[in-house]
């Protein structure tokens, strides 16, 4: 069960459109919403879907069943957040309010959407009562919260400290995270759950990262992910492969690899100008070059060289589609959002962005 605006009625009693889908995807269907995890799919990326499957081994799912008791809670409390990823827009960032009013993109946000729906008392009174009962049935639950910034909103964090033991000892609780902030007391309000887990969302080492997830600073986030890990909680790192981090992805995995954690990859599809699609063959072969460079060295684990292996399919099978706009399309759009910015694309990822703008003078 997922939500991440409006009331969280609708998921206690589901719509008959969302019994559809549920039914539809368990008889092999594919739901036109679920586009995004099929397109990863096709590049050879195991999806959101595919990894989340091992949740529910130990759940019998019964495609009869009518109004099934939740398992696996997927929380997005609020659009609450301090950075403006690249990637991201202000649909899921506070932040990013900044940028649409500077590069003066309307609207801000959807007027008909609440993202504020998690502050709502009576909200998470239904949400407490559900997960009352699907620990009842089950014995267990998986509880994620997202953003925005999950631990940056601070009714996420009061609702984890309402619960009572029992309850937070049958939970397995999990975030995702920028990790550029750790909540006062943090670690002692999550120490009664069964197991907690970070999702921490990373898209390069030092200064590649500094750029894409502005204004984040790599050795704050270092900071914080190690001192989850030395808390003892799992950290799994998810990254994306996109044009700003083309020549570098694979540091992530090879940090993941160092400390003995977990990575993921996911290709960013929009905004386009972000999307490898397009970029000229020239750089997308240094990419992949780079990403067998690192194979190679045997930095990797077997788990992050899947990943790797993953993206460089990704990367050949963007060699087959190029568009002349492509670069022109990428520096209009860079020298638009970073106006302003103290880390920018030629400091941050000075051997990229002259290989860019080299290609940029040819087409020309």
């Amino acid at each position: 069960m997922s939500t991440d605006e409006g009331s969280f009625e609708p998921l206690i009693n589901p719509l008959p459109e969302s019994k559809k889908v549920r039914l539809g995807m368990l008889k092999g269907e594919k739901p036109g919403p679920c586009e995004r995890c099929w397109k990863v799919e096709e590049g050879g990326v195991p999806s959101f879907r595919q990894r989340s499957e091992f949740l529910f081994d130990k759940i019998p799912l019964d495609p009869n069943e009518e109004d099934p008791v939740p398992y696996y809670y997927d929380i997005r409390v609020g659009r609450i957040c301090n950075l403006a990823c690249k990637m991201c827009f202000s649909d899921a960032s506070t932040r990013w309010d900044e940028v649409v009013r500077k590069l003066k993109w309307l609207p801000v946000v959807h007027e008909d959407a609440n993202y504020n729906w998690f502050s709502e008392p009576n909200n998470q009174l239904m949400l407490k009562e559900s997960i009352g009962k699907s620990i009842s049935k089950y014995g267990e639950i998986q509880l994620l919260f997202g953003g925005g910034e999950a631990l940056l909103h601070k009714q996420c964090i009061k609702f984890i400290s309402s619960l009572d033991d029992v309850t937070k000892s049958s939970i397995n609780l999990s975030f995702v995270t920028n990790c550029t902030m750790l909540p006062e007391s943090f670690f002692d309000i999550i120490k009664p759950f069964k197991s907690v887990k970070f999702h921490v969302s990373l898209e390069g080492v030092g200064r590649v990262n500094d750029f894409i997830r502005f204004p984040s600073v790599f050795s704050e986030i270092r900071t914080n992910f190690m001192a989850m890990i030395e808390h003892g909680y799992d950290v799994e790192f998810v990254s994306t492969l996109q044009v700003y981090n083309i020549w570098n992805f694979w540091e992530v995995a090879e940090l993941a690899s160092s400390l003995g954690k977990k990575v993921s990859y996911h290709p960013v599809i929009d905004p386009g100008y972000l999307n490898i699609d397009g970029l000229p063959i020239q750089i997308l072969s240094v990419g992949a070059k780079k990403a067998h460079q690192s194979i190679l060295s045997g930095k990797l684990t077997e788990q992050a060289k899947e990943q790797v292996l993953s993206c460089i399919s990704m990367i050949q099978k963007a060699e087959f589609v190029q568009d002349e706009n492509k670069i022109t399309e990428l520096l209009k759009f860079t020298a638009k959002i970073e106006r302003g910015d103290s880390a920018t694309f030629q400091s941050c990822i000075p051997e990229l962005y002259r290989a860019v703008q080299r290609f940029n003078k040819i087409q020309r």
